[in-house]
């Protein structure tokens, strides 16, 4: 490497001691402030309430305590995301490099808030009050279950991912080399998984795995049903819109699924997430009957990464840019 990354020359487990307590630090200084109040409650019970001055300087010392560890822990913070920075991308390159495993291509939409991407949704409750909702990002979840199988590579215009969690590779492409891409990504991968949308460009993308030769890497992925009901919902107005394409999507199962489809999106063999209230768990264990089925003679995920274009915001990037740009 010619511009060795800062970091570059420690050993892995400094990285991943360092990675570690990074990214725990800030999270640490704030329990601290939370425990301070209490503390101070606690010393101003035992010591006796009737000496009413004492006791209320105790409590208000542990609120300024509590108040100033607050103030430190947004102090930290920045600085922990640097050092996290430099540790976490050298960390994050070298797993790359040694990865030799067939990656997974993952086809969604980065617009439909139920399914794919991690977004706030502002919900008006009966009594007038608005909640607000964070969704799940399906890619992340995906990552979690099926990290010892295989790492993701998407594809898109401008990075989306959570620089902290989402491991996800962003291919980046404009719409004039779109589908070179794309066909480039799905003749290696060992895999696609495929979150219904009814837009024209995933309907293209579907229509070339289903009907070419590589329906057989091709995995719908039905997310388990969420606390509000998003995704039944959007499933089942999913399935009345690709009806009139010629699709035939199967009704929603609320455990969630992965399942092989035949050219009209219709189920062939089905592996449920079961019931285990893990959702990346349970998409470990349905995929564990996949994997035995998938090809293995595929393009090394390191070596894809070498001819595919990564998106600002993938590594090496300044992590602390990208978290003060969302």
């Amino acid at each position: 490497m010619e511009d060795p990354l800062p970091g570059d020359h420690l050993a892995d487990w400094q990285l991943w001691l360092g990675t570690t307590v990074f990214s725990w630090l800030p999270f640490a200084f704030e329990m601290l402030a939370l425990a301070f109040p209490l503390a101070a409650i606690a010393w101003a019970v035992t010591g006796g309430l009737q000496h009413y001055w004492i006791a209320s300087l105790k409590i208000g010392g542990g609120f300024v305590a509590s108040w100033a560890l607050w103030r430190f822990a947004d102090f930290v913070h920045p600085i922990a995301l640097d050092f996290f920075n430099t540790f976490y991308v050298v960390r994050e390159h070298r797993q790359r490099a040694k990865d030799t495993r067939g990656y997974f291509l993952f086809l969604r939409s980065f617009r439909d808030a139920a399914f794919a991407v991690r977004q706030t949704v502002a919900v008006t409750g009966t009594d007038g009050r608005t909640t607000t909702i964070t969704i799940d990002n399906l890619s992340e979840l995906l990552e979690q279950g099926l990290e010892k199988y295989g790492r993701f590579i998407m594809i898109g215009h401008e990075p989306t991912a959570d620089p902290f969690r989402d491991a996800s590779a962003m291919a980046r492409t404009d719409d004039a080399n779109w589908w070179s891409v794309f066909t480039r990504l799905l003749s290696n991968a060992r895999c696609a998984f495929l979150v219904p949308e009814a837009s024209a460009g995933l309907l293209r993308e579907f229509t070339e795995v289903l009907n070419g030769p590589h329906r057989s890497k091709a995995i719908i992925v039905m997310p388990r049903m969420d606390a509000q009901g998003l995704r039944a919902g959007r499933w089942e107005s999913l399935r009345a819109d690709l009806a009139q394409k010629g699709f035939a999507l199967p009704p929603y199962d609320p455990a969630g699924c992965f399942y092989m489809p035949d050219a009209q999106l219709r189920p062939v063999s089905t592996f449920s997430f079961g019931v285990s209230p893990s959702m990346p768990r349970g998409m470990r264990r349905a995929f564990r009957k996949i994997d035995a089925m998938l090809p293995r003679g595929t393009t090394p995920y390191n070596e894809a990464l070498t001819w595919i274009d990564l998106a600002d915001g993938q590594f090496p990037v300044n992590l602390s840019e990208v978290v003060n740009r969302q």
